[in-house]
């Protein structure tokens, strides 16, 4: 099955999806890897890889990897994915690890083989990193597994040491795991997380699954903890089968950047939706003198203060005017075992890449209709180029608020590609989740609308 037809079937699996098509409207989502330090896992410490590029230097040997181990295992579609570790020798890291694969069955025939690129940002000294793939192949069986370590790269960096805490898993009715931990900074230098995974492994200390995070803190000043949220869906994961977790992660010594000068106003609890995901809502206020942009990062913690959840929220503003301030929603969603969400933590990081406000114009908006379908709401209208030039971008953002309170109920956005001439319209549809009983009578619809 290739992978439109995979995606096509995990749609139809979820009750989701089939609102969405009940409003015949669009919607669409995305999705890193690693090694660490005082890693809770069985092999040597320290582990993890790079999200910027780090430049490549020197020569390789050629013999720095070793592999440590693979396994495969079977998703509830029937296609095979392989999971593997693999330790970096060196006394330097390495990085861009390009790794031939073949899986054989019992009489040693070929069913699979393919290169892959893993630990695309570094390996530290002595660390290890896990490789993964969905083959996106249905066999029988897989009885052996070869992985030939072909080319990589030797990478330059400063690597820091940071500490790895609160980390857990939990698996939900229909076997798709969440593991979540936090990265605690106890050193005297500001660190950059490049990225992180994670895997679970069995009773035979085999590993069963690893991914990378979907979520996970980057910039971390001397004394500053940030959350990680790893996801591993498909699997029919069985708790009873797991022996334990590991995390690996990569983390550099960064020059000191200054923490973004933003005030977040007091956030409170939404709903939770049909799919058991918690929503909060808030505002943050820009208090520099220039703009900027920023993301938020959430940690959820259940009643006994343990960490549980964590979530990051883009701000779909290109950016925030000196002064400005804007909502922001983080969804707190994934397997759930129970969704018992009693507080959380909320921390803005200056984004990677700081747009510049001269890039952007403002655009009128004309909202037009709403439609309920279970738990969800489509919002639909047309956004106008009152500008001198054609906009080959625009992002528009919806933010409902409830007139009584002013309080916001809901956030969403969405990003058209289409080429927008002087004077031309585009139509928009924006689906986010609602509260049961939602009304749109009591609430204020606000769009907002950028293009370049």
């Amino acid at each position: 099955m290739n992978q439109n037809a995979r995606a096509i079937s995990l749609l139809l699996l979820i009750p989701l999806t089939l609102i969405l098509v009940a409003l015949a409207c669009q919607s669409s989502d995305n999705a890193p890897e690693a090694p660490e330090s005082n890693q809770e896992n069985k092999e040597p410490k320290n582990n993890e890889q790079q999200e910027e590029e780090l430049a490549p230097a020197l020569e390789v040997t050629g013999e720095e990897i070793v592999i440590l181990s693979s396994n495969a295992s079977q998703d509830i579609f029937g296609e095979w994915s392989i999971h593997g570790l693999m330790q970096n020798t060196a006394d330097y890291p390495v990085g861009v690890v390009e790794i031939r694969l073949e899986a054989l069955n019992a009489g040693g025939n070929l069913l699979y083989e393919n290169t892959i690129f893993s630990a695309s940002y570094g390996i530290t000294p002595d660390g290890i990193f896990p490789f993964h793939i969905n083959t996106l192949e249905r066999f029988d069986e897989i009885d052996k597994i070869t992985a030939e370590v072909v080319n990589l790269q030797r990478f330059e960096a400063d690597v820091a040491s940071v500490e790895i805490s609160s980390v857990s898993h939990s698996i939900n009715d229909s076997g798709d795991a969440l593991i979540v931990g936090e990265i605690v900074n106890n050193s005297d230098h500001q660190v950059y997380i490049h990225t992180v995974a994670g895997a679970l492994f069995d009773l035979n200390d085999e590993i069963l699954v690893a991914a990378t995070c979907d979520v996970c803190v980057k910039d971390l000043a001397p004394g500053e903890s940030g959350p990680f949220r790893i996801l591993l869906i498909g699997f029919s994961l069985q708790e009873s089968n797991i022996s334990e977790q590991a995390i690996y992660l990569f983390a550099e010594n960064v020059p000191t950047i200054p923490a973004p000068n933003v005030t977040v106003a007091d956030s409170f609890y939404g709903f939770t939706d049909m799919m058991n995901n918690v929503h909060v809502f808030g505002e943050i206020t820009n208090t520099n003198s220039d703009p900027i942009s920023v993301s938020l990062l959430g940690t959820a913690y259940d009643s006994n203060g343990n960490m549980v959840n964590a979530a990051r929220y883009s701000l779909p503003f290109p950016y925030i005017s000196a002064g400005e301030t804007v909502p922001f929603e983080l969804v707190f969603g994934g397997p759930y075992t129970t969704p018992d969400i009693q507080s959380w933590n909320i921390q803005p990081e200056m984004t990677t890449e700081q747009q510049a406000a001269a890039d952007y114009f403002s655009l009128p908006t004309t909202n037009s209709e709403f439609k309920a379908v279970g738990g969800l709401g489509s919002f639909t209208g047309v956004v106008e180029n009152a500008t001198e030039q054609t906009l080959s971008q625009v992002t528009v953002i919806l933010v409902l608020r409830q007139k009584s309170t002013n309080k916001i109920v809901g956030i969403g956005d969405i990003d058209l590609w289409d080429q927008l001439p002087v004077n031309g319209e585009l139509e928009y549809s924006i689906i986010i989740p609602i509260e049961e009983g939602f009304s749109i009578d009591s609430v204020q619809w606000e769009t907002y609308a950028f293009g370049r």
